[in-house]
């Protein structure tokens, strides 16, 4: 996947289908790939249910829609009227593999930052935190998305360790 991915990127960054393109693109793919055969990710093996990863891949651009909507609002209010805070959100029991998937996506979504994971809560650096109950419970349902693509229950899982 890593190779044909890289090969996918190759072709796209010249912009063209020529042979020496092509072939030079399979060469640096393949050989980028082998090299670094041993450092390949687990996680993408451990989606074991594609529809729920498909409805976190959906949940999570619309999540980035709604999110950039806001900042943009958000820049034209006056400095007082931002509201930014840290927030504290409990999580269940996840994998590592699913933590890191949370934190990143919420990294990733604008006007939010995944700043510490501190014993099964992680706290959250929001933008706009006029109801902190509500973005407490959009990340638990982003959470919820993630535990299922991995084939986790998200309603059996409860706040423990980590796997």
């Amino acid at each position: 996947m890593l190779a044909l991915w890289l090969f996918l990127v190759w072709v796209a960054a010249f912009g063209s289908v020529a042979p020496n393109v092509v072939v030079s693109g399979v060469i640096v793919a393949f050989g980028i790939a082998y090299t670094f055969r041993r450092f390949a990710p687990r996680w993408p093996r451990a989606i074991t249910h594609p529809v729920a990863a498909w409805r976190f891949v959906v949940y999570f651009i619309g999540q980035m829609a709604v999110s950039t909507w806001d900042v943009i609002l958000a820049l034209r209010l006056r400095p007082d009227q931002i509201r930014p805070a840290v927030l504290e959100v409990p999580l269940r029991s996840l994998t590592r593999s699913e933590v890191t998937l949370l934190m990143n996506s919420l990294s990733f979504t604008p006007g939010t930052v995944a700043l510490e994971l501190h014993d099964h809560h992680l706290y959250v650096h929001v933008l706009d935190a006029r109801d902190p109950a509500s973005t407490v419970r959009g990340i638990t349902t982003m959470e919820s998305k993630i535990i299922e693509a991995f084939g986790g229950d998200p309603a059996s899982a409860q706040a423990g360790g980590h796997r």
